[in-house]
């Protein structure tokens, strides 16, 4: 199972119905502008509407199902513990799908990293990403990441712990 086309947005600020809230992200290279109405929900592609998973907004799929935003944490505070459900894996035991979600949320994923894009194309990004080196680096044992637990899940169930749990990744 892949990762939902559309996500719908609602600003939680956005309360007065003369007054709508705007947005302006970087997308593609170019300012998008997103104009929030009170209680409306705004649709748009999964790629942009993954960059609202932040406090303020409500990010919901074509389900209905709530995407979480991440934990905020400083550079230097520790790792949080392991719930029974999760476990430490390297990038390369992750579903291309989850890999994706992580390279999205970043600035400029939704430019490198496209729907059909490949596997070690999307660790590649990540690491360059993580490293700040222009080369991909090979990903090693040691190089690990927290990830939710993926046996027996759909992709699409662990790409939506990842949103809720990658340390990190919020730009």
């Amino acid at each position: 199972m892949s990762n939902p086309t559309t996500l719908y947005v609602l600003d939680t600020s956005a309360v007065d119905p003369e007054k709508p809230r705007q947005h302006s992200l970087l997308i593609e290279g170019k300012q998008k502008v997103f104009v929030f109405k009170a209680g409306e929900r705004l649709e748009m592609p999964f790629q942009q509407g993954i960059k609202f998973l932040s406090d303020g907004f409500i990010v919901t799929d074509e389900a209905g199902e709530e995407w979480k935003p991440l934990a905020k944490r400083g550079p230097h505070e520790p790792q949080p513990a392991l719930r029974p459900d999760q476990v430490v894996a390297t990038l390369s035991e992750l579903s291309r799908d989850a890999l994706q979600v992580r390279a999205w949320r970043l600035p400029g994923g939704e430019v490198a990293i496209k729907h059909n894009a490949s596997k070690q194309d999307v660790i590649d990004f990540l690491m360059e990403r993580h490293t700040g080196m222009d080369a991909p680096v090979k990903v090693r044992d040691d190089m690990l990441a927290a990830d939710a637990e993926t046996e027996g899940m759909t992709d699409e169930e662990v790409a939506r712990m990842l949103a809720e749990e990658t340390p990190g990744a919020a730009a």
